[in-house]
């Protein structure tokens, strides 16, 4: 369950940008009940992220509590729950190389320096000054030193001596607790003790206490909030606390029982109030979310009927001619619904082809050079030819290998032509108005799927996760396949089935008897168009095995050195473009980086106990 959990908020928050204070990932408590009435404690620390150390501020008073008088009302809250001192015994720095529990209370760690005054930066010194009916703990220790803050006090006078048990009603934290704690455990161990032990918790209803045996009681809370008091109060036997002078003379657990019981009541109530409140958003969020997907089921059959192509004219598998004199990237987009990098190659070819760039090989490598006279060229053909002869090339040529260096000595320089060509040529392949723009429907429902990812967000803090992982690809999904979705308009369609028809004419060419092939000077211009399709080497192959059918050979011989090169020639610009963009793209990267009684559930509105505190990073 934790995986998935984890998976859907890795999904989420690729799409929402959170940002999430920093907390106490870890707060251990051990309260040890000496036999004079005392408590001895001892805190563990753990933040994450970034300090400079950690303030902590222990009251052993309660200032708004009233005078104990006896009534029933002060068992409820009365300064007989105060304590009348702390005294701090130690102060240390633990390293996080372990496990963390209550274990970890037992390690050494770094004897923490008691000095008068520290700078931030400073590590394994902390500062004490007296605050009201209490003291105030500066401890320092930065976060990379990676370390725990361990305190260790006693609470003097604080157990309760009644005439028929003994108790401690006290408060962990009040609403000066300025950070939210992710894992707060209490024990409290009362020695010796051997029949009386219950223990009660006031604070958030999501707490839980646990008896585990006579001697030790347990307190856990996951998910503290800041500013939330919190408090505890044990019932034990009297003989813990013998020596104890704090001594009443009054018969309480019946009264104590009896407030708890209200108390619990009341926070029962809340509980079952709020889970009905729970009940009722879970219902209305899957009530949302049916008629979400059904509107975009229902709109998606309706666009798809509406984007369903026209009915061709042409409906014959292959066609042998040039449906129009369209440049390979414009008939990438029609096919495709977009122009591809790879393309580039295929207008390489074509310049070759058209007779605007000549090559020669030498060795492994081709040459490439511009020829002189007038062609009539589109933006982006201008633009590949300057990039390629004027800034990679030298004395009007260009190898494979001027690309690679080239891109490696000028990464963004690179990638930003190549951007450059990309987007002329798609704009140039645009320009022809070959798709109908998105329909209202269309837009409103792509909008409405998005609504999948606030949805699922809810459904996730609510802790329905198969729910808001579907909803989520769902709405993630209709989106995408809405905004791919484009209908061609019928001149576009009738030419797409053609250029199809080609490319099947081509796919199938080593088929063909000798009668049924075109022209002979015809093939290297399929050969362009093929490294579009995706077949340009096997066509090269096949077109060499029919050449040696062609009953008329010589005078085409020029032709078929192009044919016979032009599949390596592909691979090679191909390879080349692709290398260099990834090479250049690496190095761009790179350069930006651097450096409840017998245990359950809590009861609500903690801080009635003697004490408190609270603290946080600085």
């Amino acid at each position: 369950m934790k995986k998935l959990k984890y998976l859907i908020y890795f999904f989420l928050f690729s799409f929402c940008v959170s940002v999430q204070a920093d907390s106490i990932s870890n707060y251990y408590i051990d309260y040890q009940v000496l036999e004079n009435g005392d408590m001895n404690v001892r805190e563990l620390i753990v933040l994450d992220g970034q300090y400079n150390g950690y303030e902590r501020i222990l009251h052993y008073r309660n200032e708004k509590l009233e005078p104990f008088d006896g009534s029933r009302d002060s068992f409820f809250a009365s300064d007989i729950y105060n304590a009348s001192d702390i005294e701090i015994i130690a102060v240390r720095f633990i390293p996080l190389i372990r496990a963390i529990d209550f274990d970890m209370l037992d390690a050494r760690g770094v004897e923490g320096e008691l000095v008068s005054a520290a700078d931030i930066g400073d590590k394994n010194v902390y500062v004490k000054r007296p605050v009201l009916n209490g003291v105030e703990l500066r401890l320092y220790n930065p976060s990379n030193l990676n370390k725990a803050f361990y305190i260790e006090y006693i609470i003097k006078d604080v157990a309760v001596y009644h005439e028929d048990i003994a108790e401690i009603k006290w408060n962990i934290f009040s609403d000066e607790q300025v950070e939210s704690i992710n894992n707060l455990q209490v024990r409290i161990n009362l020695p010796n003790n051997q029949e009386e032990a219950r223990i009660w918790g006031h604070g958030p209803l999501h707490g839980e206490t646990k008896i585990e045996n006579k001697e030790t009681l347990l307190l856990k809370i996951s998910d503290l909030s800041a500013q939330t008091p919190v408090d505890f109060r044990v019932v034990f036997d009297q003989k813990v606390v013998a020596n104890s002078t704090k001594k009443t003379n009054e018969i309480a657990l019946p009264i104590i029982l009896e407030i708890e019981a209200e108390l619990a009541e009341e926070a029962n109530q809340k509980r079952e109030a709020a889970q009905r409140r729970e009940r009722y958003i879970n219902y209305g969020l899957f009530t949302l979310v049916g008629i979400w997907g059904a509107y975009l089921i229902k709109s998606l059959l309706s666009i798809r009927k509406h984007n369903q192509p026209y009915r061709s004219t042409f409906n014959t598998k292959y066609f042998r001619d040039f449906p129009n004199e369209y440049n390979p990237t414009t008939v990438s987009y029609l096919l495709n619904q977009k122009v591809e990098k790879k393309d580039i190659s295929a207008m390489i070819l074509d310049l070759v082809e058209r007779k605007v760039i000549s090559y020669q090989k030498q060795g492994k490598e081709y040459v490439f050079s511009k020829n002189e006279g007038k062609f009539s060229l589109l933006k982006s053909e201008e633009m590949l030819l300057n990039f390629l002869f004027d800034d990679i090339g030298k004395k009007g040529q260009f190898t494979i290998k001027d690309i690679n260096k080239y891109a490696k000595a000028h990464s963004q320089v690179f990638l930003n032509k190549y951007d450059q060509w990309w987007a002329l040529a798609t704009k140039e392949a645009k320009d022809h108005d070959f798709f109908y723009e998105k329909t209202k429907e269309e837009k409103v429902t792509m909008g409405l799927s998005l609504l999948g990812i606030i949805l699922a967000f809810f459904l996730l803090m609510r802790e329905l996760f198969f729910v808001a992982l579907l909803t989520f690809i769902f709405g993630i999904a209709i989106f995408a396949f809405i905004s791919k979705m484009k209908k061609r308009k019928k001149p576009a369609n009738e030419s797409y089935r053609r250029w199809i028809g080609l490319k099947n004419f081509l796919d199938d060419f080593g088929n063909f008897s000798e009668r049924d092939l075109p022209k002979i000077e015809l093939w290297g211009k399929y050969l362009v168009y093929a490294v579009v399709f995706g077949n340009a080497n096997k066509l090269a192959k096949n077109m060499q095995i029919k050449f040696r059918e062609v009953s008329d050979q010589g005078t085409f011989a020029t032709d078929m050195f192009f044919i016979g090169t032009i599949g390596a020639l592909n691979s090679s610009l191909s390879r080349g473009f692709s290398t260099s963009a990834s090479s250049a793209q690496q190095i761009v990267s790179s350069s930006s980086s651097s450096a409840g009684g017998f245990g359950g559930g809590f009861s609500g509105g903690g801080g009635f106990g003697g004490g408190g505190g609270g603290g946080g990073r600085f």
